[in-house]
């Protein structure tokens, strides 16, 4: 029965998981408006029910209209025109890193199989781990940008946003970066990285120094092959061979759990070097008098948005290590699917469908008799 109870509640995960990589509803048209023709040139997303004329009607009904916009300074007017057309008009792209799918789907896969395949349902920890972290994009299934933004110019908290707030169960959580509402800054390390070291750092020093010690013993015995030789010959028992053996035993018992705390440590120490170095940049009370003091500067002196944008980009974190942290977490799920698939998988998986199908062959051919009997 618990068996049976576990299964169901992977199939349930798996579903919401899978919906979880659904978009917003809506629809994706080509532009054919007259109020932002001079800034989108690309195919925008509307919302469901909603076109091009009324999210039009909207703005102006709002007091986007000609007599209004003389009143704003010129070097202003273009990016406030720009900043309403790409606010109101969302530009259709692909922003989503392949590898995040890749991950979640290798992750079901794998954790699905170890728990309907298995005859002892033991699904490997770091499998279930990265499985049930991905589900966590559940929440923002209606609204992929309200997990990110409160309104148009604050980021999500615990206190401001409930998407945020039914992510996780302690105060202090807000959007940093990514597509989940993390730990702030500020409070990270004393909730999440150091409980996160105490156990990751030990288990890969352990590893190492087995590994090394491994090693040493293997280059000992197999540098003195005479000492065999003579035991062969005197009839003894050679210890290099069965030492050697007793090595390689160690190695496969051991060689899954060293890969898995490297992998671990490379993960926590990328994700916490971005977090403390990069992610205090975008804090509110550090990133707009840097905005106001080079960017809007900048455009109030007549400078356009690309050269403006250039003299801002050392006050906001790079967006190579922005997608090198993303890229790093993301990989987990598939270097743990490298690690703990085995070719046997494919067979019981198939096994299983060839015992399903003779099953309802068989039932469908009962059925044909019974029925055969009645006529």
């Amino acid at each position: 029965m618990f068996r049976l109870l576990a299964r169901a509640a992977a199939l349930a995960v798996l579903t919401l998981n899978f919906l979880g990589t659904t978009d917003a509803d809506g629809s994706v048209v080509s532009y054919n408006g007259t109020l932002c023709k001079d800034y989108i040139n690309y195919q925008v997303w509307v919302p469901p029910g909603a076109s091009i004329s009324t999210v039009e009607a909207d703005l102006i009904q709002a007091g986007l209209t000609d007599q209004n916009l003389k009143l704003i300074s010129p070097p202003c007017l273009n990016p406030f025109m720009e900043y309403i057309c790409t606010s109101s008009f969302p530009k259709v792209t692909l922003t989503k890193p392949v590898t995040k799918p890749v991950t979640k789907l290798v992750s079901r896969v794998l954790c699905l199989s170890f728990q309907i395949l298995c005859k002892d349902s033991m699904v490997p920890p770091p499998t279930r781990a990265v499985f049930l972290f991905s589900v966590v994009v559940v929440f923002a299934l209606a609204d992929r940008r309200g997990i990110q933004c409160v309104d148009a110019i604050n980021f999500s908290t615990q206190q401001n946003n409930p998407t945020c707030a039914v992510q996780v169960g302690m105060g202090e959580v807000k959007w940093e970066t990514g597509s989940y509402c993390l730990i702030s800054q500020e409070k990270s390390s004393s909730m999440f990285f150091y409980p996160l070291a105490a156990i990751i750092f030990p288990s890969f020093l352990v590893h190492s120094w087995t590994f090394i010690h491994i090693a040493r013993v293997s280059m000992k015995y197999g540098s003195n092959p005479s000492s065999a030789s003579r035991s062969t010959l005197t009839g003894s028992e050679p210890p290099s061979i069965s030492h050697r053996r007793h090595v390689m035993i160690i190695l496969k018992l051991q060689w899954r759990a060293a890969l898995m705390a490297i992998l671990a440590t490379i993960s926590v120490m990328t994700y916490w070097l971005f977090y403390f170095l990069q992610i205090k940049k975008t804090k509110p009370e550090i990133l707009r008098p840097n905005i106001q003091n080079h960017f809007v500067e900048c455009l109030v002196l007549g400078g356009n948005q690309d050269s403006c944008a250039v003299q801002l980009a050392p006050y906001l974190p790079p967006f190579g290590l922005i997608m090198m942290a993303e890229l790093v977490v993301a990989c987990v799920g598939i270097i743990v699917f490298i690690i703990f698939f085995r070719p046997a998988l494919m067979i019981e998986w198939r096994e299983l469908f060839e015992r399903l199908r003779f099953f309802l062959s068989r039932s469908g051919q009962k059925k044909e008799e019974h029925e055969f009997v009645e006529i």
